[in-house]
């Protein structure tokens, strides 16, 4: 059709409307070559962040993500300027940047200081709910939209592991206790019996006293039920 509307304004002698045909369909040439390679490399994101989707907690491998998904950031940076200009591109740019802002925070989660009570706080802060079992998704994750509680997800976890600190220092002091045993020896050449306190026992004592002060003035303990108790 450019052809003959070439011929024709040739014919009658329109050599500017000639030149300005022969402009646009070199121009849509060029933007049909770049959206077909923005809309090919879309559908590689959108292929790679759906089968994502679909991996189990417990497959999560946060590293090779991070490292795939900043490759196709690149790609998608790598395209013409002209890519830019559609809304496509602006689509698969943001689609991208909220995943791997999400995947520091899903590695984060994947500590193993997290207990049952840090994922009922990480519901209250996003305001949604769901249940950790084996089907528990990367998409359920990701349906929370992590990268909008970046903040929250960093307090719960760095919570998580000042309490794991604290469940190892009060076995530590349990399993040291259970292996103490106290002396009893006779008063004289009497039935009496007394308590005899080795040199370790009164080192373990002090020792566990000065842990359980501090323990118990911690703001992490304060806030746990099972924690006063058991320092208490």
């Amino acid at each position: 059709h450019a052809k003959e509307q070439a011929e024709l304004a040739e014919l009658f002698d329109f050599s500017d409307h000639c030149k300005r045909t022969a402009s646009l369909v070199a121009d849509c040439r060029a933007d049909l070559r770049i959206i077909k390679g923005l809309w090919d490399l879309i559908s590689v994101v959108t292929t790679t962040l759906t089968e994502w989707e679909g991996t189990l907690w417990n497959d999560i491998d946060t590293e090779t993500m991070d490292s795939e998904a900043k490759a196709l950031h690149k790609a998608l940076k790598g395209l013409p300027k002209r890519a830019r200009d559609f809304d496509a591109f602006g689509g698969c740019d943001t689609d991208i940047k909220d995943f791997l802002l999400a995947l520091p925070c899903i590695g984060d989660l994947k500590s193993p200081s997290m207990r049952d009570r840090h994922w009922k706080q990480l519901m209250r802060a996003t305001g949604k709910s769901f249940t950790m079992n084996e089907n528990f998704s990367m998409g359920d994750l990701l349906a929370l939209k992590l990268f909008d509680f970046v903040e929250e997800v960093a307090e719960i976890v760095d919570r998580a592991q000042k309490e794991l600190t604290i469940e190892k220092q009060l076995a530590k002091i349990e399993e040291t206790w259970a292996e103490l045993n106290l002396d009893f020896v006779p008063y004289g050449e009497t039935e009496v019996v007394l308590v005899q306190a080795s040199e370790e026992l009164i080192e373990a004592l002090d020792d566990s006293q000065v842990q359980l002060q501090n323990l118990g003035g911690s703001k992490y303990v304060a806030g746990n039920q099972s924690f006063q108790d058991q320092v208490n």
